[in-house]
């Protein structure tokens, strides 16, 4: 390595989700798994793992964790597979200082643009509007429903993977329950 090329301390931090990966443009990704870690004796953070960027979690601020929790409900395993949009914000500021930040802006699992409205800390509130996402899962959620029999079931896997949403776990459980079902109902 050179010692003056600075390629490498330009290049988004590795271990977690950031401001540098979506600043060029909104990106939408789909909730793997939540974590909680303590960071202080006080203070609780949450740690969003994604299918699109594994092993980069996005460590969001209260903000966006009050929103999330607000429009999703507050427990986090009911999440996983859900979809939002990030985007980079530059004027957000980190000891006084505009850094940039990331941003949420559409979420799967509304049915109307709304403002979410949620505590921003010192008695302030911030106002976050938001915009339905729609869900590339569920047509596939649907097919496995509507499947009559497992050959029509494994079409619909096919579809599914197809798309791509077969790593979705959503996607897989929908999956694995209708041809449980469609299994007793052929030995049975």
């Amino acid at each position: 390595m050179d010692a003056d090329d600075v390629t490498d301390a330009l290049a988004p931090k590795s271990d977690q989700l950031t401001f540098a990966h979506v600043e060029s443009g909104p990106m939408e990704v789909t909730l793997a798994r939540v974590e909680q870690a303590k960071i202080s004796v006080s203070e609780t953070q949450l740690i969003i793992h994604f299918m699109e960027f594994p092993g980069q979690p996005l460590k969001p601020g209260k903000i966006i964790s009050r929103v999330i929790a607000k429009v999703w409900g507050k427990q986090a395993r009911e999440w996983i597979g859900r979809r939002m949009r990030l985007y980079g914000d530059p004027s957000i500021k980190y000891g006084g200082k505009a850094v940039g930040g990331v941003r949420l802006s559409h979420m799967s699992g509304l049915e109307a643009p709304r403002i979410v409205e949620v505590s921003a800390g010192a008695g302030t509130r911030a106002r976050v509007p938001l915009e339905p996402l729609d869900d590339p899962t569920q047509p596939h959620l649907s097919a496995f429903a509507a499947a009559a029999s497992l050959p029509e079931l494994q079409e619909a896997w096919q579809a599914a993977a197809a798309a791509g949403v077969t790593g979705n776990p959503t996607v897989i459980a929908a999956k694995d329950k209708r041809k449980d079902e469609l299994q007793e109902v052929a030995e049975g």
